[in-house]
């Protein structure tokens, strides 16, 4: 649980299989409204942030099968290796 000293409602985004986004479309997959008149520090927010792992399967038009982990995402970024990794293909 990413807050759990904190009152707080969340919601969930998912999209159905075959759904096909536009190249330009943004989607919030995750909101988190807190509750009552106890909030969390930026700090705290910002390590939630950085332990939480989102990982998204996903495939192309073209039928290549991707996958994104912000875990990786975040290693590459910490190695400098890349300034923006794009997502891998799956392993299958």
């Amino acid at each position: 649980m990413l807050f759990p000293q904190y009152a707080f409602r969340s919601s969930q985004a998912y999209m159905a299989r075959g759904y096909m986004m536009s190249p330009k479309e943004a989607r919030s997959l995750l909101a988190v409204q807190f509750l009552g008149e106890r909030f969390p520090r930026q700090a705290e927010v910002d390590h939630a942030t950085k332990r939480t792992r989102l990982l998204i399967e996903y495939e192309s038009i073209y039928g290549d099968e991707y996958l994104l982990d912000t875990d990786a995402l975040r290693s590459n970024l910490a190695l400098n290796t890349a300034a923006r990794q794009p997502s891998l293909p799956r392993a299958g």
